[in-house]
């Protein structure tokens, strides 16, 4: 019998093979109140996490929550709306100069990490049919968004987060099969 977490540890998975294992994005230091000159820049593959990502392990991610999902005994199928929050940290411009010393400029680009992350994800999807046993439903649409708060986005710098939702559909099998006898 699959499961409601079946179907999120399929998404997982699928997002840790289609998407995580080909993008790298800044990893923020242990301590994040070091200065940024003061520290040498990594880059990492973003973890992908069901319903809330582990504290120690935040950023970059995506993580998968659902808002709402259906079962239809009739119908044995069932619909969930999935919601990914993907999460990046880009304080600024890490180089080597022409001497090889590390650099470092702030600046306020690391938005572009996130939706080049949405954008990757939503191009994935726009792609497939299938996550696991679970068919994407395009006819509904692929929605995404920057996180706001009171219809503003926000500004969290150093970190970038933003949205992307969609549904999937899945069969179920009912074991009471007097449902069908009463149509």
């Amino acid at each position: 019998m699959t499961t409601i977490i079946n179907h999120l540890e399929d998404m997982r998975d699928w997002l840790e093979r289609e998407i995580c294992a080909n993008l790298s994005f800044k990893s923020p230091p242990e301590n994040e109140e070091v200065d940024a000159e003061e520290y040498t820049c990594e880059f990492v593959h973003p973890g992908a996490y069901i319903m809330y990502p582990p504290p120690d392990k935040k950023i970059p991610s995506v993580t998968i929550q659902f808002s709402q999902g259906e079962e239809s005994k009739i119908s044995e199928s069932g619909e969930m709306e999935v919601k990914l929050l993907f999460g990046v940290w880009n304080p600024g411009l890490h180089y080597i100069d022409s001497v090889k010393i590390p650099m470092f400029e702030v600046n306020h680009d690391g938005w572009r990490d996130v939706w080049n992350f949405i954008d990757y994800t939503l191009r994935k999807l726009m792609n497939s049919d299938y996550i696991g046993s679970s068919r994407i439903i395009h006819s509904s649409g692929i929605k995404y968004g920057p996180m706001t708060e009171q219809d503003t986005a926000v500004n969290y710098y150093p970190h970038w987060c933003g949205w992307l939702t969609f549904s999937i559909q899945y069969g179920t099998v009912s074991t009471n099969t007097d449902i069908l006898d009463e149509l």
